[in-house]
């Protein structure tokens, strides 16, 4: 039998209709850019977060003394869209997107889990419902050098990050990298698993240095 065609990478196209887990109105029909600057997670205070024609699309509130490295995303109107939080005692592997501002694991919209014993770092995203070992989302590439693709397990292409040089935006001492979002896809599920992404593989590099110091502040009222 002759060996069937090679079809065309699948990876390339991304959903016909409206991929949506946080909200259907975070789904528009064309390509967005979000730019993301590097170490604006670590911040307490709300980071802007903006596409790449300068408008406010959402805006991140990062607890950085809360254990579950909890980090919440408003829109411009400040209302609470999404929110990242982890079980305290997972060893870090596994996180939690939950709707609004709730940190409820149990209702979350997702769960998403890092492989580990893969070549290149993998984190499998199962969406509610999902009790599989089948992910619904995988995000696979380089997080530490922000050059990553974020795709569906059948191999729809949701978003792509990569690095970008923006000249004129670039702010001294600030890297930029950009999360290109296929048209029709949520664009808060992308910003909360880039974000995930960014928690569980680069932060995580850093995180052991300043553990010391977040201990002593856990049961003070912030």
């Amino acid at each position: 039998m002759a060996a069937p065609a090679p079809a065309p990478s699948v990876a390339a196209v991304g959903p016909t209709e409206a991929y949506a887990v946080v909200g259907n109105h975070f789904c528009v029909p064309y390509e967005t850019v979000l730019i993301m600057k590097e170490k604006m997670f670590s911040l307490s205070g709300k980071a802007d977060i903006r596409d790449s024609q300068g408008n406010l699309m959402f805006r991140l509130q990062g607890n950085a003394f809360s254990v579950s490295k909890q980090k919440t995303f408003f829109d411009p109107n400040d209302k609470p869209v999404c929110t990242l939080t982890s079980k305290v005692f997972s060893l870090h592997n596994t996180t939690y997107l939950c709707t609004g501002d709730s940190t409820d694991t149990n209702g979350a919209l997702l769960m998403a889990k890092k492989i580990i014993l893969s070549f290149t770092p993998v984190l499998n995203v199962f969406l509610k419902g999902n009790t599989s070992d089948n992910p619904d989302i995988v995000l696979q590439g380089s997080f530490i050098h922000h050059q990553f693709d974020i795709s569906t397990s059948k191999g729809v292409k949701l978003a792509r990050v990569e690095r970008e040089l923006f000249s004129a935006q670039e702010l001294l001492g600030s890297q930029s990298y950009a999360i290109r979002i296929m048209p029709n896809v949520d664009m808060a599920l992308i910003l909360g698993l880039v974000t995930m992404a960014d928690d569980i593989f680069v932060d995580a590099k850093h995180h052991h240095h300043h553990h010391h110091h977040h201990g002593v502040r856990v049961g003070v009222g912030i």
